[in-house]
């Protein structure tokens, strides 16, 4: 597994990004090796408004390999798409509550609840602390 990260902060703007590749070898056949790769990644810009709101957009992909048996075990081990309109807002220096819609697309038609070719959108809220 290899990753990088990236982020960059001025006066106003906020720009992160993230990268994971995945590379592995399968062996859970005697005698057959197989190979599988997989990567996710996302890209994300926010500008602070002032009064401690910092509204952002993000992108998201992940391309996983669904040969690899560690991802197609999983419930959401699939291929997506994503994009992100949020706000976050800053209750103090180590809290903060952040809400976002997003619209996902997940790859290769895979049917989800309500769409048979894998879209939906969904708006979610989060309340995350530091120390």
């Amino acid at each position: 597994m290899t990753g990088l990260y990236g982020a960059y902060e001025d006066d106003n703007w906020e720009s992160i990004a993230e990268y994971y590749h995945f590379k592995n070898d399968n062996l859970m056949v005697p005698g057959v090796t197989t190979s599988n790769a997989s990567w996710l990644g996302f890209a994300q810009i926010g500008r602070d408004i002032g009064h401690d709101w910092m509204p952002y957009l993000r992108v998201e992909k992940g391309s996983l390999d669904q040969g690899d048996p560690y991802f197609n075990a999983q419930a959401y081990g699939v291929s997506y798409k994503r994009e992100v309109v949020g706000a976050r807002y800053m209750l103090n220096a180590k809290a903060a509550l952040k809400l976002e819609m997003n619209r996902t697309k997940e790859g290769d038609g895979v049917p989800t609840v309500g769409d048979p070719n894998g879209n939906y959108r969904e708006v979610r809220a989060q309340y995350s602390i530091r120390f």
